[in-house]
């Protein structure tokens, strides 16, 4: 079984141990990896679509007879049962990530840890947990054909800042080569919005302060 990097960046940050489910598993690819490897004693893997579903059930038929793994077809965090105490969700926009988890967000009692890698929005996400009591455990970015960040969340209430909340206290940290690759494309696809001379004053201010925002992060990491 091959995973892709940003699967097997989201098995090295999953805490181990620890029942874990995974919310639009798709084939349960991440799911087989981590009980073939026994990184976690049991999973729950649920799909919304029909095709992937069936699919998942079929690769993972050896757990589910072991009694290892739970498959439901469903959306988001509807009937999650309440023992697995962590929650992946993955491979989805940061705004359906967010409604994913506000639409439930009583089950936020019974989790211990969340580690999301939404496509865009990571402030959004990073102050709705922090909002409901969660606090950034551990952040990775990794470049496969996209930027993709990966963000683990934990039980338990933490101060940041706004500029914290926007790039990531862990990510500001650790200074991650692909983090800077990743503002770095983005000030130069910025400059050639720029460019365009159909932008409307109001666009083009917003644009150059992106930029100057981004500019700002990389002179911080230096």
């Amino acid at each position: 079984m091959k995973l892709s990097k940003r699967l097997l960046t989201i098995a090295s940050m999953i805490p181990q141990g620890i029942p874990c489910a995974d919310i639009g598993s798709d084939h349960g690819l991440l799911v087989e990896y981590l009980l073939k490897n026994k990184l976690v004693p049991s999973a729950y893997a649920s799909d919304n679509k029909k095709g992937p579903f069936s699919r998942l059930n079929e690769n993972l038929k050896k757990y589910i007879d072991l009694g290892l793994v739970e498959t439901n077809l469903s959306d988001g965090l509807d009937n999650l049962p309440c023992k697995y105490k962590t929650v992946v969700i993955a491979g989805m926009g940061g705004e359906l990530i967010g409604e994913i988890i506000s639409k439930n967000i009583n089950l936020l009692e019974n989790i211990e840890y969340l580690l999301l890698a939404p496509h865009g929005r990571e402030k959004e996400i990073r102050n709705l947990l922090v909002n409901h009591g969660f606090r950034i455990k551990d952040e990775n970015v990794i470049f496969e054909g996209h930027f993709y960040e990966i963000i683990l969340f934990e039980k338990g209430s933490q101060n940041y800042s706004e500029f914290e909340l926007k790039y990531g206290p862990i990510n500001l940290m650790k200074k991650n080569q692909n983090f800077i690759n990743k503002y770095q494309a983005r000030i130069n696809s910025n400059k050639e919005i720029l460019v365009n001379p159909h932008l409307t004053n109001e666009r083009k201010q917003e644009v150059k302060s992106l930029i100057e925002e981004d500019i700002y992060l990389l002179n911080s990491l230096k």
